[in-house]
């Protein structure tokens, strides 16, 4: 359950007093910031690459996955990457077995001016991951991130359930649903929004009101995608669990971030996982539960170390396979570790220079260090891959 800590009021209140919900922020701009690179890459590679073949003899009957496997497979940074090392990335990753790909959007940065809009990030990342390396689709658009509101500039003041709000959503959700068809399997619709909404009370309701607007029409365009808003566990198995239960009885699947942290970005127990999967399963007993972010820091300062967070990532998939096939989507983050050098900056950013718990969260979630060398969550996350069924290259 969610800890005190994890009330919200303020940004540097927020990221300061909760382990759970501080990630939301950074994991967003990072799955951003990876897209961006990913579309440069498509467009020198696209053509040029095509997809591996692999395949093997079993002996007796094959294990099944529980569902789609995603890793968020940025390039090791040191030395400097070039585009073949995002491409090869892609491929360790899909040789693992991934075959998920997360790409998310702040609403902001889709429609620069009322009507003005630019998907040449969106084009770029269905092309690659739709055609050069395919992939289950998992897309995010963000009216809400964790704890700003990403509306155009000039709707900052209008209220979610405002006509013109939902006009505007509207004709964003035409534009890109033309680009989405056979595509896009699953679309979040705000991320981790009830540490956003928790802090504006006053909000839930036009909130609600815009998001089943934004259901109904995506329903009406391609029925096919399935749609959600995602929330933090601590979130919507604590203090939001209010708020979360009723936007999600809109929704066609449950979405959730699980990082198992305490205050202080200290790690809780790799073996919470146990229980904590039950509790999102319980949060609703039909609907699949898709977990878009799914991560454990290995630095000491937090109590944590490279064997704690392999035996996270064991305990993931074990308690994955128990799930009943009830999870058809669990991506993890990350592949490699952000340098000190990005994790000042992004302090900075944040509101919390100099904080050496901050950094070390973000600088030890890889599965792989920097210079490439791989931390045995590595070797776990492959090994565990192929005992449940996943596809290997």
């Amino acid at each position: 359950m969610a800890s005190a800590g994890e009330s919200v009021c303020c940004r540097s209140r927020v990221l300061l007093a909760t382990g759970m919900r501080q990630q939301g922020l950074i994991m967003n701009e990072r799955l951003r910031a990876t897209g961006r690179l990913i579309l440069l890459l498509a467009a020198v590679l696209l053509w040029a690459c095509g997809g591996g073949g692999g395949g093997g003899s079993v002996v007796g009957p094959a294990p099944v996955a529980p569902g789609t496997l995603s890793v968020v497979s940025n390039p090791r940074p040191v030395p400097p990457p070039v585009p073949q090392d995002y491409l090869d990335a892609v491929d360790m990753g899909r040789s693992a077995g991934s075959r998920g790909a997360i790409v998310t959007w702040r609403w902001s940065d889709l429609e620069t001016a009322p009507g003005v809009y630019d998907f040449s990030d969106v084009v770029g990342n269905l092309d690659f991951h739709g055609i050069a390396r395919p992939s289950t689709i998992y897309a995010g658009i963000q009216p809400i991130n964790t704890i700003p509101r990403e509306v155009p500039a000039d709707l900052d003041g209008v209220a979610f359930d405002d006509p013109q709000m939902l006009a505007r959503f509207r004709n964003l959700l035409d534009q890109l649903l033309t680009l989405f068809a056979g595509r896009v399997t699953y679309l979040s619709i705000g991320n981790e929004v009830d540490v956003y909404l928790e802090a504006h009370p006053e909000e839930v309701t036009a909130y609600r009101a815009f998001y089943a607007a934004a259901v109904a029409y995506v329903h009406s365009r391609d029925p096919a995608i399935k749609v959600g808003v995602t929330a933090t566990f601590g979130g919507a198995t604590g203090s939001a669990g209010m708020i979360m239960s009723d936007l999600n009885q809109l929704s066609d699947v449950i979405m959730i971030t699980y990082y198992p942290l305490g205050a202080g970005f200290a790690v809780r127990d790799p073996g919470v996982v146990a229980s904590d999967f039950p509790l999102m399963l319980g949060l609703d007993p039909v609907k699949p539960i898709l977990l878009q972010e799914v991560g454990y820091p290995a630095a000491a300062l937090l109590g944590s170390s490279d064997s704690r967070q392999a035996d996270f990532v064991r305990n993931v998939f074990e308690a994955w396979r128990n799930s009943g096939m009830r999870i058809p989507f669990l991506s993890f983050f990350l592949m490699h570790d952000f340098t000190p050098e990005l994790c000042d900056v992004l302090g900075d950013y944040y509101g919390l220079p100099g904080s050496e718990a901050f950094k070390a969260y973000l600088c030890t979630l890889g599965l792989r260090r920097t210079d490439g060398s791989a931390r045995p969550a590595w070797q776990a996350l492959v090994d565990e891959a192929r005992i449940s069924g996943f596809p290997v290259e």
